[in-house]
């Protein structure tokens, strides 16, 4: 009996020792990672209960919070590259935040905000924005696949991207679909080589093709409005000349 005892306290000391998962902080609303050009990471989303973009410290403190008018017919779809010195080297945050429409006549848009919630840019019409430092400075690039045909706008910015990882390594935050579920906006990484184009396919789980994208090295992700999406499982795969990658699963929920 004293051995059976002294095996499950022994049991119980060795499951608290290896305990590496520590709850630090609920919060209400979908959290994502930005680094700012300091080097410091905050976290950040957007509350639908206030129409603010809040900022955290990686302490859970309050950083900031941005203003976000959202027009009439309109809901907020996701907001993204939250920086100090992206869009302009002027002192302030901004963030880009992409706007859906609910009625099928008018089209989705983003702007760009600074941190007392006014527009420094409308990308109209646009449907998905990405990023990125080029060998001819910061370039960010606007889809418009509303209508046809589908087609892209592309932005020299002022500042300089700073992006959460190291240009070239991975990492298990960017090696899955993020947020997974998804509501408003989906992040699909993807790998290609330098040189070559690749097909970036959205499946359903009956095989069918419901979205699909050329991609290039140029970016390492693709980021997808959920709402382009009926709530359900799909599947994203992505075909180059060296072969395909195996499909990874993501939800989009409503």
């Amino acid at each position: 009996m004293k051995k059976l005892l002294l095996l499950g306290f022994t049991s119980l000391l060795s499951l608290a020792a290896s305990a590496q998962i520590t709850l630090e902080k609920k919060h209400s609303s979908s959290l994502d990672f930005y680094k700012l050009s300091t080097g410091e990471v905050k976290y950040a989303g957007f509350s639908e209960a206030t129409n603010q973009v809040n900022i955290y410290n990686q302490n859970h403190s309050l950083y900031r919070q941005i203003p976000v008018n959202v027009p009439t017919g309109y809901a907020l779809d996701g907001v993204d590259y939250i920086s100090d010195k992206l869009f302009n080297t002027t002192a302030g945050l901004e963030v880009l935040v992409c706007f859906f429409s609910r009625t099928p006549a008018a089209a989705n848009f983003v702007r760009i905000l600074d941190e007392t919630g006014s527009t420094v840019a409308t990308l109209d019409s646009s449907t998905f924005v990405r990023i990125a430092n080029t060998p001819t400075g910061t370039k960010l690039i606007s889809s418009i696949t509303e209508g046809a045909p589908s087609y892209s706008k592309v932005y020299a910015l002022g500042g300089i991207y700073t992006p959460l990882k190291a240009a070239g390594k991975s990492d298990e935050l960017t090696a899955s679909p993020y947020p997974n579920p998804a509501a408003e906006s989906i992040r699909l990484p993807y790998l290609v080589k330098k040189g070559e184009v690749a097909t970036l396919d959205v499946l359903n789980l009956t095989g069918q093709v419901v979205k699909s994208y050329q991609v290039d090295s140029t970016f390492d992700h693709l980021q997808l409005s959920a709402r382009e999406l009926p709530a359900g499982t799909y599947v994203y795969r992505v075909t180059s000349a060296s072969g395909t990658t195996a499909g990874k699963k993501s939800i989009v929920g409503r």
